[in-house]
Parts: structure tokens; C-alpha cells; sequence
């Protein structure tokens, strides 16, 4: 192994367990299975590697090392994507345009990331592809969680005139049920 493949083979490791750390810090449920798997199977090819000196165990090592990055950066968008879920159950009865001018192009982006992650294409500019998607989805993510306080006093006043408005609707009928 030449001093080239350790030190490509490290950055791909610190690369990869970086991304796997941070998924495991927003999913909040411990580690990423998918990813952790990739990272087993590469030091499986890695030993065989070192053990027999064999050059397509090492490119088999680098492929899973390369999916293990995959597959976190593919965690760390769907824990994103169910953020955005739960904050579209909580804000359903709001317009949300006025308050983030750029929500459809927002929305866009997320799509994007959807179908990206709906792709099967094991591309070598994969990874990258990922990161990019990643960066819009935390985008968004900011995004709404700046607007969340005017958000809320959008909700509360939908809610008060609906419930309002649902005082008076019961007070006419029981105005007109008194008058028959």
C-alpha cells in the first residue's frame, strides 16, 4: 500500500465518520445503520487488502467508504425532510407565502431532494450531488425556523377568527332556534 492509498483511504474514513456523526446527531436515535454497514464491509476489504495484497479488495474498500458517505448524507437529508413534514402538519392552516416570500422556490428545492434521494444512480459525483441537496434542505430548515414566530402569531389569529367566527355561527343559531 502506498503512502497515496493510506492517505486517500484516511481522508475517505474521516470523511465519511464525519458524516455519519453528524447523522447520528439529527436523527437523535443513535447511529445510521446503512452507513455503519458500508463502513464494516470496507474494513472487511481492507483486512482481505492488507492480508493478500490484493488491488481490487482496496477499490472495493474505497467504494464502500464512498457509499457509507452516501448513506449518511442521505440520512442527515430525510431527518431534514421530516422536519420540514412536521412543520407543514403544524402550519397547514396557514398561508405561509407572505411570511417566507420564497416558500415555492423553498419548495422546489425540497422536492429536488426528494427525487434525488428516490434515485438508484451510484454516480461518482453522487456524494456531491448529496452535499448540495443537503445544503438546500438546511436552507429551508432555517429558513422556516426564522419565520416560526411570525408563523405562530398567523396561526393564533386564524385560530381566534375561526373561533370567533364559530361563536357567532352557534349564537345566530341559538338566536333563531329561541325565535321559533
Amino acid at each position: 500500500m502506498t503512502d497515496s492509498e493510506i492517505k486517500e483511504l484516511a481522508e475517505l474514513f474521516k470523511e465519511a465518520e464525519a458524516n455519519i456523526k453528524l447523522a447520528e446527531l439529527e436523527d437523535n436515535q443513535g447511529f445510521s445503520l446503512p452507513a455503519v454497514n458500508e463502513f464494516r464491509y470496507a474494513l472487511k476489504h481492507l483486512t482481505v487488502y492488507l492480508e493478500n495484497k490484493k488491488a481490487d479488495e482496496f477499490i472495493e474498500c474505497k467504494a464502500h467508504i464512498k457509499r457509507a458517505i452516501c448513506d449518511a448524507l442521505e440520512m442527515r437529508i430525510l431527518v431534514g425532510l421530516e422536519r420540514v413534514k412536521r412543520f407543514d402538519s403544524r402550519y397547514w392552516f396557514v398561508s405561509i407565502s407572505p411570511i417566507i416570500p420564497n416558500w415555492i422556490s423553498l419548495r422546489k428545492d425540497l422536492e429536488n431532494a426528494k427525487k434525488l434521494l428516490a434515485s438508484n444512480d451510484e454516480n461518482i459525483g453522487r456524494a456531491l450531488l448529496l452535499t448540495k441537496s443537503l445544503e438546500q434542505v438546511n436552507i429551508v430548515l432555517e429558513t422556516i425556523e426564522a419565520a416560526r414566530s411570525e408563523l405562530n402569531k398567523s396561526l393564533f389569529k386564524r385560530l381566534f377568527s375561526f373561533i370567533g367566527s364559530a361563536i357567532a355561527f352557534l349564537a345566530a343559531c341559538l338566536t333563531i332556534y329561541k325565535l321559533i
